[in-house]
């Protein structure tokens, strides 16, 4: 609510049914799961590979993934659902 009493208007593309949350928890389990499961990966490819070998795969995969987010990107990331400016 606002001030003067008045309730605003929902967000566009937000969810008003719960979806919001439930992709929430479901986001959060996946990571968890990803998170967990990534020490059994990593102590078995220590034994095959070498450690400086692994963390530049590693580093290159999660900056290629970060890459839509950088700053200046030649494109956009819509995560509110909202029309890209153009």
């Amino acid at each position: 609510m606002t001030e003067t009493g008045e309730t605003s208007p929902p967000r566009k593309g937000a969810p008003s049914d719960g979806q919001g949350s439930l992709r929430a928890v479901l986001a959060l389990n996946v990571v968890t799961v990803i998170w967990g499961s990534q020490h059994a990966v990593i102590k078995d490819l220590v034994e095959a590979c070498p450690p400086a070998a692994i963390n530049a795969v590693r580093f290159s995969a999660a900056a290629a993934l970060a890459a839509p987010w950088l700053p200046g990107a030649p494109w956009e990331v819509v995560a509110s659902g909202a029309e890209p400016s153009t």
